[in-house]
């Protein structure tokens, strides 16, 4: 979050500038987030955080369209219902927000994708970007 102990967002922000800085001719095109395992205990505040983290990037890189392109959590893992559960409600919580599926995919622990479920997972977020960007 902004303002923050760890300076995570401050730091992504300064690098997402620096970049667009030297290459004049780059586009930010969306933000591309897969993230919840560990938020899988702190679920229940999980969509009001990521709404102003998502209102807070947008305002801070002026682009108040960009948009948000979130994946699902493996489907395999009990421990993340609940939180699976808030993913699947970005799209109607977050405006210009949109989820990938999970559906199909296999893992190699409890916790992580295999190799050949994350590039299926990387296709997913290519076809939407493509999808949405030739709107």
């Amino acid at each position: 979050m902004k303002n923050d102990s760890t300076g995570y967002y401050e730091s992504t922000i300064s690098r997402i500038k620096q970049a667009l800085k030297k290459y004049p001719d780059l586009e930010l095109g969306a933000i591309i987030w897969h993230q919840g395992e560990s938020n899988r205990d702190y679920y229940k505040d999980y969509i009001v955080h990521l709404r102003t983290l998502i209102k807070d990037y947008r305002a801070d890189l002026n682009l108040p369209d960009l948009p948000f392109i979130a994946g699902e959590m493996g489907r395999w893992n009990p421990t993340y219902t609940n939180i699976v559960k808030q993913i699947a409600m970005i799209p109607d919580s977050i405006d210009k927000a949109y989820l990938i599926s999970s559906e199909g995919l296999g893992n190699i622990d409890e916790f992580h994708f295999d190799s050949n479920s994350q590039e299926i997972l990387g296709n997913r977020y290519a076809e939407k970007y493509i999808e949405i960007s030739t709107k």
